[in-house]
């Protein structure tokens, strides 16, 4: 489900990232970036799973 949210995210965040690498550089932006779609991931995958318990 992860590297379902992330793939279509990565085309969405494009133009972000390139102004961030150019901002405060590459490794910086990429973890900040990383650190959003596992958070992403996280959040949907509790949704899920907290829909399935009721």
């Amino acid at each position: 489900m992860a590297v379902a949210t992330a793939v279509p995210m990565a085309y969405l965040t494009l133009a972000g990232r390139k102004e961030g690498i150019a901002r405060i550089g590459q490794t910086r932006s990429g973890l900040i970036e990383d650190a959003l779609i596992v958070a992403a991931g996280i959040a949907i995958v509790a949704l899920a799973t907290r829909s399935n318990q009721q």
